[in-house]
């Protein structure tokens, strides 16, 4: 995906970028990433069920290669999906009156979002929102949870999905920073009704897997419907990126060895 406006001065960049690596570099991106205590450790953004697809992880190299957005993670979700604070702060800025999307390079600079400030100066980024969208005003006061906006497919998206990274502060160079979630679980409380609990377990989405809010990381694709989508996310990107090298790293960046075994049979 796009950057938010902290990294909006080098998103041009990505077409450059993919043309000059290989299968085997993009392949490195597949490897479990590090869930480290000293991460910061976030809820979880997407409201509901789920689970929820990591479409490109830290250092993706499809968008996420250069350090304005080297440790953003996307979660693909349907276009209307809420989307919860992913801890306490003040709003910094909403971006919500455009439309449409794409992966054409004119998206590139086209997108909606929010920005959030936490306590201590850090800003999170949650980009291509859905347009009108917004609960929330600059200078409102959130909580971790609370339902700000809606997720959408605005700016360069090859399917819906929620952009979100954590940068070091508000200055316009500041580099994004590694963050995790925390796995929600569900309890019943006095009255019988459910009350969220977070366990001590964490996890960074890996891109090409699927994830949720009160398990983390599942082992597959949950359902064949779920597959569908996974294949016709790798439609999309093959058949409109030139040239076919390219067009092959990035497939080969979303599926791993799902798309190199297929070559193999075929």
């Amino acid at each position: 995906s796009s950057s938010s406006s902290s990294s909006s001065s080098s998103s041009s960049g990505g077409g450059r970028g993919i043309s000059s690596r290989t299968s085997s570099e993009l392949s490195q991106n597949t490897q479990e990433p590090a869930t480290s205590p000293s991460l910061r450790q976030f809820t979880f953004p997407l409201q509901g069920a789920g689970p929820f697809l990591c479409s490109q992880g830290v250092g993706g190299s499809f968008t996420h290669f250069y350090p304005a957005t080297k440790h953003a993670i996307d979660l693909e979700c349907p276009v209307g999906t809420p989307i919860r604070a992913v801890a306490d702060g003040t709003i910094r800025e909403v971006r919500e009156s455009k439309r449409g999307g794409g992966i054409h390079a004119s998206s590139l600079y086209h997108w909606n979002s929010i920005s959030l400030v936490l306590e201590d100066g850090a800003l999170v980024d949650f980009v291509h929102i859905r347009c009108s969208s917004s609960r929330v005003r600059p200078g409102d006061v959130v909580r971790a949870g609370q339902i700000i906006c809606e997720s959408g497919d605005v700016g360069f998206c090859p399917r819906p999905h929620l952009h979100l990274q954590l940068t070091a502060s508000q200055k316009p160079d500041a580099p994004t920073l590694p963050f995790t979630f925390v796995v929600e679980k569900q309890a019943r409380g006095e009255s019988g009704a459910p009350v969220t609990n977070t366990s001590s377990a964490c996890f960074q989405p890996l891109a090409g897997n699927w994830y949720a809010a009160d398990e983390g990381r599942l082992s597959a694709p949950p359902t064949l419907a779920a597959w569908y989508r996974w294949l016709e996310m790798s439609s999309t990107l093959v058949g409109v990126v030139e040239p076919v090298t390219v067009r092959s790293c990035i497939a080969e960046y979303v599926f791993g060895h799902l798309l190199l075994t297929q070559r193999k049979l075929n």
